[in-house]
């Protein structure tokens, strides 16, 4: 789809991310090319920051992005009372970049267990607000698996039981594998989760469990 530039720098160019979101629903291509030029920045370093692709890779994936969110906008599925249009477009591009992940097995970085999670629950329908916090907890998660060098980074072991966990493996299971006694896999599991929540907490996901 080809973006159309605004007809002049004037028009629409004070107007909020909600009043243009609003002129984009009633067909106003104007209003688009601005939330365009607004956001489209953002969403391509977001991009740059998943992805270990080039810009074209970039590129394409920002356009889809757009393409979805402008024919969401004219079918009436976005819906402003729900979420912000740039919490919209978001959640669209993280679905985008997800499709991708699943559909290119020449990708640079493979799928992971908490993406192929996210991916399973990408709903078109889905509340976008409560989408894009999810991927971005999600996102903070493997974050925090990974954080070294604090009094709340995990060790190895540890590491290796969450990730155990998110792969459906008992504690007993594990504990064969790894030549311990269930119960201290269940205390080191705790001990990580533990761990695990004071690094969210860190990152602003007090609420999480």
């Amino acid at each position: 789809m080809s973006i159309p530039p605004p007809p002049d720098g004037r028009s629409n160019a004070l107007a909020t991310l909600a009043d243009l979101a609003q002129a984009a629903r009633e067909g106003d291509a104007e209003a688009f090319a601005n939330l365009h030029r607004r956001l489209n920045g953002g969403l391509k370093a977001f991009f740059h920051k998943k992805t270990a692709a080039g810009a074209d890779l970039i590129e394409e994936l920002a356009q889809q992005t757009w393409t979805a969110a402008w024919s969401a906008l004219h079918s009436g599925r976005y819906d402003p009372q729900k979420a912000s249009f740039s919490t919209f477009l978001y959640a669209i591009g993280y679905k985008t970049w997800l499709r991708h992940m699943r559909d290119d097995r020449g990708t640079p970085r493979a799928m992971d267990d908490l993406d192929r999670y996210v991916s399973s629950t990408a709903d078109e329908s889905a509340d976008p607000a409560a989408f894009l916090r999810m991927c971005e907890l999600l996102d903070a998660v493997r974050d925090c698996l990974h954080t070294g060098g604090r009094a709340y980074s995990l060790t190895d072991e540890e590491r290796r039981i969450v990730v155990g966990t998110t792969q459906g493996k008992t504690d007993r299971g594990m504990a064969a594998e790894m030549g311990l006694a269930a119960s201290t896999v269940n205390a080191r599991k705790q001990a990580a989760y533990a761990k695990l929540k004071t690094c969210l907490s860190r990152k602003g996901f007090s609420e999480a469990p």
